[in-house]
């Protein structure tokens, strides 16, 4: 298996735009960058992202589901299907997830709320997660994808 240090992935994420105030939609792989060498790859990679984008950016990371399951929950469905970073962005208290059943999306940062209006959005169209990344100007991040 590849072995990628932190820090290589910190340039890549650099060179794809992540940076101080920026407005991302991440989609990621982890298990294509290879065994990231640190303790708790994702927790790291994610507060990596977080540094980056600093206290005026935001990130959002797709958490489908598909509709797949039992009743979606915002505050408790599992986006299993999206990836562990993903993943472990809903888990943390200050995440923000959409409406949206099957194409959700948790926010972090100064626009999450953008995605957070009381009444269920469309997958896609307007309203949407999709219109309002298209509204703040969002750069689209494929980290591993």
């Amino acid at each position: 298996m590849i072995r990628t240090e932190l820090d290589e992935v910190r340039e890549a994420l650099v060179s794809l735009g992540v940076d101080s105030g920026a407005t991302i939609c991440l989609h990621s792989r982890l298990a294509t960058i290879g065994r990231v060498m640190c303790e708790r790859p994702v927790e790291a990679i994610g507060e990596v992202i977080l540094d980056l984008l600093g206290a005026t950016g935001t990130v959002f990371v797709p958490t489908y589901t598909f509709g797949e399951r039992e009743e979606f929950d915002p505050l408790s469905s599992s986006t299993t299907e999206s990836g562990v970073l993903s993943e472990y962005f809903r888990g943390l208290p200050s995440a923000v997830r959409s409406l949206s059943p099957t194409h959700s999306h948790v926010g972090l940062g100064t626009h999450a709320a953008r995605v957070a209006l009381e009444r269920v959005r469309r997958p896609f169209g307007d309203p949407s997660d999709f219109s309002e990344f298209l509204e703040l100007d969002a750069r689209l991040v494929l980290l591993g994808c």
